[in-house]
């Protein structure tokens, strides 16, 4: 072997050994970011369960606020018609012990023509109509929209 083909050997023996370490260091930065990756994916999943939890914390709470608001809708309810069930009650009663100077027959016709009455009637059932609607919508927007947070 000559001279040139020792430094040749020699030369290359270098590189390669140069290559080596350049290679573990490499594997070493990659590691590095592999490790740095994963710590950010578990903080990412840890942020990700933190903002599930509050939110479904503050459903929960919407949730609750709007059954105690169902419950007084449904307490002022049942008061509003036993009010007016006897309010009605009253209105029969007496419409009953008016006597009329041309008798049972012209009181007959007067109670069925009688625009306070029918007036009566009309905002009565109105008033039920409402609250029952206001009841249902109470009871049935919000859950939809809990769903739909708790889905997504």
């Amino acid at each position: 072997m000559n001279l040139n083909s020792l430094f040749r050997v020699e030369s290359l023996q270098e590189q390669l050994s140069n290559s080596r370490t350049e290679v573990e260091t490499a594997k070493k930065e990659i590691e590095s970011l592999n490790s740095e990756r994963n710590a950010l994916l578990k903080k990412v999943d840890k942020l990700t369960m933190e903002e599930k939890k509050a939110e479904l914390s503050n459903c929960h709470k919407e949730l609750l606020s709007l059954r105690d608001e169902m419950k007084v809708s449904q307490e002022k309810l049942s008061e509003a018609e036993s009010k007016v069930a006897q309010l009605e009650n009253q209105l029969r009663s007496a419409n009953r012990s008016e006597p009329t100077d041309a008798g049972d027959e012209t009181q007959i016709i007067h109670l069925r023509n009688n625009p306070f009455q029918c007036a009566v009637d009309a905002h009565s059932e109105a008033e039920r109509e409402r609250l029952k609607r206001k009841a249902v919508c109470a009871i049935s927007i919000p859950t939809e929209s809990i769903y739909s947070k708790l889905l997504s």
